[in-house]
């Protein structure tokens, strides 16, 4: 009696300990098979660099480029005097723009993508390297003709303005030109300024392996998270962003390493097989179904509050470099969620698979003739308790007894 009391509490012990361990496996699966399509639309979007020229492409930050840097001169014109050549003059914005097209600047920014991204992935020292000293001498040309137009326009100064200019005439700014005048050799003193200024610099060298290196490694340095600072101890060093993106490429692989060895233990900790296939099916469908829903009100919301013009556009205010930032982050907000509602897709298909083969091999019912033998064998009978009085009073009523037919009388005798 002791000893069957103590298999019942050791399977009602065991039957909690199974029913904690298939809980915990089924919340592991979900988990990792979202990490499995969350780490891997995170690959899409930086494994290569046509997410990122896609991005900037589609933002329109080609055109805008220089009206961003022109706002910003536009803010600080009323902080400076506006002497000599000024990025706030339209004449000289006109002359910029018409020497480096927005082709070039695509070209210069896709060539430096490409770069890091070699970078990252092979290790290998790369050079971004940008030379425009053609262009630099069709500015300085344009610049040049520019101030030359300006002064043949004004007029010739009179006394009082001769003594107000002090012997000295800017071009660009000047309200009148001496008698006497030489327009070509204020030209030249232009052109010559404009050589001469090391500021104005159209050839720049950058190289790679030092600055990614140095801005990884002081992330990592700022991290003061003892649990994080220590993951992050692998890029404090050289080679920084290369370990970064393997890392990134394998995690897709651990993960979903990760959801099958969860899908098997759900599977294999129910009693019955079936059920535990159903919780594996019920679990692809559940998350391929949220995140295709989770993608598509992501890309709705960016399509709404983030078009161009739209509400992000409107509280951005009319600053180029905020709305193409604007840009570029929905771009890559609609690859990435994509990349979310495919996953998604192929989680559901997998569900759904499993259902059909489910419902078309359903174990087949048993016989009922077969069925009845079984049931009225007597090895399957259940037997009478031996510890509770109670118990076997309802065993005794409740279990039918094969009562040996009564006798019946015999007939009398006359």
């Amino acid at each position: 009696m002791l000893a069957r009391g103590a298999i019942r509490a050791h399977n009602k012990h065991m039957h909690f300990v199974r029913k904690v361990l298939r809980w915990l496996s089924s919340a592991g699966f979900k988990f990792c098979l979202l990490m499995v399509a969350l780490t891997a639309s995170l690959g899409v979007v930086f494994a290569s660099p046509e997410p990122f020229k896609q991005a900037l492409k589609q933002s329109g930050i080609y055109d805008k480029f220089f009206t961003t840097i022109f706002d910003q001169a536009n803010k600080n014109a009323a902080q400076n005097d506006n002497v000599g050549v000024s990025l706030n003059d339209p004449e000289i914005q006109k002359i910029i723009q018409g020497v480096i097209p927005p082709s070039k600047i695509q070209t210069i920014a896709e060539d430096a993508i490409d770069s890091v991204f070699g970078y990252v992935k092979t290790g290998e020292p790369r050079v971004i390297a940008i030379n425009l000293e053609q262009e630099k001498l069709a500015f300085i040309d344009g610049v040049a003709n520019y101030a030359e137009q300006k002064i043949l326009v004004l007029p010739i100064c009179t006394s009082a303005q001769l003594r107000q200019l002090g012997g000295e005439v800017d071009p660009f700014n000047a309200i009148c030109r001496p008698p006497g005048f030489d327009i070509s050799k204020e030209k030249q003193n232009v052109k010559n300024e404009l050589l001469d200024n090391k500021e104005l610099s159209f050839k720049v060298e950058y190289k790679l392996e030092q600055e990614v290196d140095k801005q990884l490694n002081k992330i990592a340095n700022e991290v003061e998270v003892p649990v994080v600072g220590s993951l992050l101890e692998p890029i404090k060093g050289p080679g920084a962003g290369r370990w970064i993106t393997n890392t990134l490429g394998s995690l897709p692989i651990i993960f979903a390493i990760l959801a099958l060895l969860f899908a098997l233990a759900t599977f294999l900790l129910y009693e019955q097989r079936r059920a535990g296939l159903h919780s594996v099916a019920t679990t692809f469908l559940g998350n391929g179904i949220f995140l295709v829903l989770g993608g598509i009100a992501s890309l709705w919301l960016i399509n709404t509050f983030n078009k161009p013009g739209g509400f992000t556009d409107k509280i951005s205010g009319e600053q180029a470099s905020q709305l193409v930032l604007n840009n570029a982050t929905r771009n890559l907000g609609i690859i990435f969620n994509k990349s979310l509602i495919m996953y998604g897709a192929i989680f559901t298909v997998i569900g759904l698979v499993i259902v059909v083969v489910m419902r078309f091999f359903k174990p087949k019912d048993i016989d009922p003739e077969l069925k009845k033998l079984i049931v009225d064998d007597p090895k399957n009978q259940p037997k009478p308790p031996t510890d509770d009085s109670a118990q076997i009073e309802n065993y005794k009523t409740s279990t039918p007894v094969n009562k040996e037919p009564e006798p019946k009388p015999l007939p009398k005798s006359e």
